[in-house]
């Protein structure tokens, strides 16, 4: 674990919403279409106010189990993200800067940054990606995620999900006439 904030650390349980400035802060669902209520969020202590139990000061990382996917012609990785960012004190208050970042490795320790949120995409909602793992790294046996939300300097609040993954082999996809 390479986590370096003070708080808002990744927990597996039923998202308890939050609010800030009447925006659904925390999801207060898990991803639509997903088995069961569970999710994986951060900061998940309270329901109520956005800056509770939000992440500070600094990144929470969250690492898969490793996984093999030599056995897939053409995997993809399916999963559904969310992210909020906004606050921060001052006058006027600094721009919101954190970020949120689904990365994965293959058996070399090769990081490659499979999706990255920042303000300027950010939804407030859950959102689904579907990526074809050969076009960021070569598939080997001992892959595994790392999912980290970073709250950089100047402290703002942040929020982050994430749920419903799946591993997908393309070549067991067909369609008949």
């Amino acid at each position: 674990d390479n986590s370096t904030a003070t708080s808002g650390f990744w927990e597996r349980g039923i998202p308890n919403g939050t609010t800030y400035n009447g925006q659904i802060f925390n999801p207060e669902v898990d991803a639509s279409g997903d088995c069961g209520q569970y999710a994986l969020v951060t900061g998940n202590l309270d329901s109520g106010s956005a800056g509770t139990d939000d992440i500070d000061d600094g990144m929470v990382d969250i690492n898969s189990p490793e996984f093999d996917l030599t056995s897939y012609e053409t995997p993809y990785i399916k999963f559904s993200t969310w992210f909020a960012n906004g606050g921060g004190g001052g006058n006027p208050p600094p721009a919101p800067n954190d970020s949120m970042i689904v990365l994965i490795s293959d058996d070399n320790g090769n990081m490659v940054a499979l999706k990255e949120i920042t303000v300027n995409n950010l939804m407030y909602q859950w959102e689904e990606t579907l990526i074809k793992i050969e076009d960021y790294v070569t598939p080997t046996s001992q892959m595994h995620l790392v999912i980290r939300a970073t709250d950089s300097n100047p402290g703002h609040l942040v929020e982050a999900g994430f749920d419903s993954f799946q591993i997908i082999d393309s070549a067991s996809v067909s369609i008949n006439e």
